[in-house]
């Protein structure tokens, strides 16, 4: 058995299987180092990984354990932003998908990429403390970030392909000679060419490599002056045959197109058409497009969220409509770039000065970055939640009623289907805190506070 205080976590060691009375202290595990505030905790199926969620940064930290269940072996892994005001943690028993709530009394649900592994982040401060633009080769073993404090691009490796927590900084390529405000970058599918907008100077700038995505082999070669459709011009994409160009600015909301009657020769386009964004973003800084031309995304720094538009003629933003949003709940994004298969946005963001990655649910589907209900009808303080291990059921914890409440799900692991099933237990001895369902739901056990205790309840009716 595993109990968490605010500085670490406690194991126990029971002689008999699932009775506490027999259960005996055997170790302490610290975790002040990652998570110093820690509210609640969990680990995958085999005992190999620990998860702790907190307030000390709003994050979920993952531990290995060299030696299944047994934190004196455990040894950190990665820390991964959540949200402000974090309690609950539990994983479906498939480790596929992650819940969580905060002080809103609202229960969260992200899928997750690879099972029981938490989404990625990465820390890009010590080379880009403004960090505007992100792009990706194509086959993910590389990483590219310009920012306006070096006025350069970041050019990192990725030992792992599209594993950001594998990025290691490779080398800078400086744009100060053509700009001091670089904010977007985007290059050429066969990685010869690189094209960078700034939004000082109000113009996109070409370059060409002698070698494909080595940055260090580049020359500036020609630029484009947007000025007249964009003073502050922040995203930049291209059509995947170079025929189109686009540049999403914060003067005017929107997505300019331009035409390129010669690909990828930006002195040959004209400006066609624009799309407003101010219904959505008032401040758009990325944009993205789906491989096809039938969807756009764009991010900004007013809301938390990706925005995706359906376009019913590919490529032709004059067909675009808004669709959906995706709420990710981390402010001040700057640009995003999606994986090729769609199943993963990756956001930069200028807060934190860091990457990270958001996995879909739905492969191209920018609202299954995230699921939410909000309880606060039902329950207003939920300390942490836990599941039937079918997943057709949802127990809260309840801090302010003493109280754990259950949900029925209409659809199993699913929080979106929740409905309050107007039964709860109140705590008999005082503050319930924290909560875990024996796996064929006799019992459930909790943390009660008031009297620092473990307490099993039986569950003596399985409706």
């Amino acid at each position: 058995m595993y109990m968490l205080e605010g500085g670490g976590v406690y194991e126990y060691a029971l002689s008999t299987a699932w009775k506490l009375s027999t259960a005996s202290f055997t170790q302490f595990f610290n975790t002040g180092g990652q998570q110093g505030a820690a509210n609640d905790l969990d680990f995958n199926s085999d005992g190999t990984k620990m998860f702790i969620i907190g307030t000390t940064g709003d994050e979920i930290t993952e531990y290995a354990l060299s030696t299944p269940w047994d934190i004196s072996t455990a040894s950190f892994v990665i820390e991964s932003p959540f949200l402000a005001g974090i309690d609950g943690l539990t994983f479906g028993n498939s480790g596929n998908n992650i819940y969580y709530t905060d002080t809103t009394s609202t229960i969260y649900q992200q899928s997750l990429r690879t099972s029981w592994t938490i989404p990625r982040k990465l820390s890009i401060a010590g080379e880009e403390s403004s960090p505007e633009g992100l792009f990706f080769k194509s086959d993910g073993t590389k990483m590219f970030v310009v920012g306006t404090t070096g006025d350069d691009i970041n050019d990192y490796d990725l030992s792992t392909p599209w594993d950001i927590s594998t990025a290691t900084a490779n080398q800078t390529f400086s744009v100060a000679t053509e700009s001091t405000s670089p904010s977007g970058l985007f290059f050429k599918p066969d990685g010869t060419k690189m094209f960078v907008v700034a939004y000082n100077a109000d113009e996109v700038n070409d370059y060409d490599l002698s070698a494909a995505w080595d940055i260090s082999t580049a020359t500036a070669n020609q630029t484009f002056d947007v000025s007249s459709e964009e003073t502050t011009p922040r995203g930049l994409f291209f059509k995947s045959d170079g025929t189109k160009m686009f540049v999403v600015g914060t003067t005017g909301d929107e997505v300019n197109d331009y035409d390129l009657s010669s690909a990828w020769d930006i002195s040959t386009a004209t400006a066609n058409q624009t799309f407003d964004l101010s219904s959505e973003e008032a401040t758009p800084r990325g944009l993205f497009f789906k491989s096809d031309g039938t969807k756009l995304y764009v991010v900004g720094s007013s809301g938390d969220d990706i925005n995706e538009y359906a376009l019913s003629t590919p490529w032709d933003i004059s067909t675009a409509s808004f669709t959906t949003t995706g709420w990710v709940g981390i402010n001040n994004l700057e640009d995003l770039y999606i994986h090729p298969d769609g199943n993963v946005i990756f956001t930069l963001n200028s807060t934190y000065d860091t990457v990270e990655e958001f996995p879909l649910e739905t492969a191209w589907d920018a609202s299954t970055t995230r699921k939410s209900i909000n309880v606060s009808g039902d329950t207003t303080d939920i300390k942490s939640i836990g599941f039937k291990p079918d997943g057709t059921k949802m127990y809260t914890v309840d801090e302010t009623t003493d109280t754990i409440k259950q949900f029925d799900l209409s659809q199993a692991w699913d929080v979106t289907t929740a409905t309050y099933a107007n039964s709860s237990v109140s705590a008999p001895l005082g503050l319930y805190t924290s909560i875990y369902i024996h796996p064929d739901g006799e019992y459930i056990y909790t943390i009660n506070q008031t009297s620092d205790i473990a307490v099993a309840l039986r569950v003596v009716s399985n409706s």
